[in-house]
Formats: C-alpha cells, sequence, structure tokens
C-alpha cells in the first residue's frame, strides 16, 4: 500500500490544531498583546512537554555542543512567532493559512542554497508556482498597498524565519533529540518573548503601550484560545506528530500538512466569519500545487552532512 494514503489519527489531529492555531491566535489577541501572547502560549507549552517528558522518561539530555544553537534557535522562535502574531492583526486568518503553506517551498529553497541539495527542474517550477499563488492571495486583498496587505507581507517573512529556524536545528535534533532541543528553544524563546514585552522593546500596535500585556478583557473565548495554543498547539500537538511519524514515516506524514489550509479556512469561517474571496483560495490551491510539485524534486547534496536531512515538515512551534 502506497505509504502516502495511509490513514493516521494522529497525524490528522495535528495538522487541524496547527490549522486552527491561527484563528486561536485572532481570537487571543483580543485579550493579550502580541509579544505576551507568544509568552503565554511558550510557557503553557513548555510545562506541557516538560510534564510528557517526565512521564515518558526517555529524553536525552542536550548535548552541550548544542546549547548555543538552541539559544539562538530560541530568539529566531520568539522573533518568528512576534512577527506572525503581528501579521495576524493586520490581515486574515485565511490568509496566513495559505501564505504559511509555501513554507515546504521555502525549506527546500534554502536547503539549495545553505547545504547545498540539488534540485530537479520540476522544484523549481513548484518553487515559480507556489510564489505566484502567494502573490494571489496577497493580491486578493486588492491592489493598494493596505494594512492586510502590510500584514501578508509579514505573514511571508514568517515563512524565511521558519526555514532558517528548520535549518539550523538539523544537528542538535540529531545530536541531541527532537524533545530536548524542543524544550531548551521554546525556554529561551519565551524568556525573550516576556522580556520585549516587559521592557517594551517592541510595540506592533500603536494603540498599545510597552509593558502593558493586555489589550482587552479576559473572558473565557481568549483564556481558551491561549490555553489551546499553549497545551495543545505548542505541546501535545508535538507529540502526535512524533506519534504519526513512527507509525507511517515521515513522508506519509508530511502529506498531511496539505489539509492544514483547509483546517485554518473551516476554523475562520466558522469562528471569525471571514470572508472568502475567490482570488484568495485559487491563489491558496496554487501554492499547495506549487509545493506538491518541490518535495519529490528535492535530491541530498553529494557531499551531504551525516545530520540527514533538513526537516521539510511542519514543528509544534511553527503555529
Amino acid at each position: 500500500m502506497d505509504r502516502q494514503l495511509r490513514f493516521s489519527p494522529a497525524a490528522l489531529v495535528t495538522v487541524v490544531c496547527w490549522g486552527t492555531s491561527f484563528v486561536a491566535t485572532r481570537v487571543a489577541l483580543t485579550w493579550l498583546t502580541p509579544a505576551a501572547l507568544v509568552t503565554s502560549r511558550l510557557v503553557l507549552g513548555l510545562a506541557t512537554l516538560l510534564a510528557i517528558a517526565r512521564i515518558g522518561r526517555s529524553v536525552r539530555r542536550l548535548d552541550p555542543q548544542d546549547r548555543l544553537r538552541c539559544l539562538l534557535l530560541g530568539a529566531i522562535l520568539a522573533g518568528h512567532l512576534l512577527l506572525q502574531n503581528s501579521g495576524l492583526l493586520r490581515t486574515t486568518a485565511t490568509h496566513t493559512g495559505w501564505i504559511i503553506g509555501f513554507i515546504p517551498a521555502m525549506i527546500a529553497l534554502g536547503s539549495v542554497v545553505l547545504l547545498g541539495e540539488r534540485l530537479a527542474p520540476r522544484g523549481w517550477c513548484g518553487i515559480a508556482l507556489g510564489a505566484a499563488g502567494v502573490a494571489l492571495v496577497c493580491l486578493s486583498s486588492g491592489l493598494r498597498f493596505s494594512a492586510a496587505t502590510v500584514g501578508d507581507l509579514m505573514q511571508l517573512l514568517s515563512c524565511v524565519t521558519w526555514t532558517v529556524f528548520t535549518l539550523l536545528s538539523v544537528r542538535p535534533i540529531v545530536h541531541s533529540g527532537a524533545l530536548p532541543v524542543t524544550i531548551w528553544t521554546i525556554g529561551v524563546a519565551a524568556v525573550i518573548a516576556a522580556l520585549i514585552e516587559t521592557t517594551g522593546l517592541l510595540n506592533p500596535d500603536a494603540a498599545v503601550r510597552g509593558g502593558q500585556w493586555s489589550v482587552g478583557p479576559a473572558t473565557a473565548g481568549p483564556l481558551l484560545a491561549v490555553v489551546f495554543l499553549g497545551a495543545v498547539s505548542s505541546g501535545a500537538a508535538y507529540v502526535l506528530w512524533n506519534v504519526a511519524i513512527r507509525s507511517i514515516g515521515s513522508s506519509a506524514t508530511g502529506a498531511y500538512l496539505y489539509l492544514e489550509p483547509f483546517a485554518t479556512l473551516l476554523a475562520a469561517q466558522i469562528v471569525l466569519g471571514e470572508r472568502l474571496t475567490w482570488m484568495g483560495v485559487c491563489g491558496g490551491i496554487v501554492v499547495l500545487g506549487g509545493v506538491a510539485l518541490v518535495g519529490p524534486a528535492r535530491r541530498p547534496a553529494r557531499t551531504a552532512p551525516t545530520a540527514g536531512p533538513a526537516p521539510a515538515t511542519d514543528g509544534p512551534q511553527r503555529q
């Protein structure tokens, strides 16, 4: 049986959680500032992963040589999530889901530039097609350079930050294991986000003063959204994703990521009532089509490092 067609409840639940996380972020941002939200979700995610690690008692210690790189990864992760949250103040969750779907193509391009991987002609066509799809998504807000366009561009930039994060995480994950690297990285990112919010170094919204953690009332909706983002999207979903990989393999599990933007689309319609534009939907489908061409076209470099290929899939911290 083709591994790409194998069913995994764990993979399906994970991509639904990651897809709906953009909607949950929009809801949570009615209560917390972007930096406060990043801090809160990462602290909850860290607590969840530490509890899972304690229960499993199978986590390796972080190799000392990987600690410096984990500090760098934590800084990148904090910047990535802050950028993504700030972008969500300006654009829709639906647009964010479509644009984020371009990440695998960005990782393939980054692997060519930084790791010396080779890409078949169909891969370059896929990157071009995906880029055209992203342009369609951005243009669906109109031809004027509006706040929504700025938000879309910020989400596109977050694709770059996640690409850098993914490629830099390969070696420490191989040396120390995915769970300890993730725990260290999330911890560092949480501290950085808290410092940024406390000192007022970042002011993503003109109406919010630096150091003011909340921008609205702590009602049930935003509270549940933060718990979901921390304990589920940044915590439990990580474990489910690894369960799926062990069950059906990384390639078959990665194929489920194509469902993620559709989970975002459905949740945004139900929860936020976001307006659906056919141009945006067409652009999103073009993005996914381009990404589908890229995956099979990647070829390891002849002098590739023994660390293994860069993960071409999501991680628990992306959303």
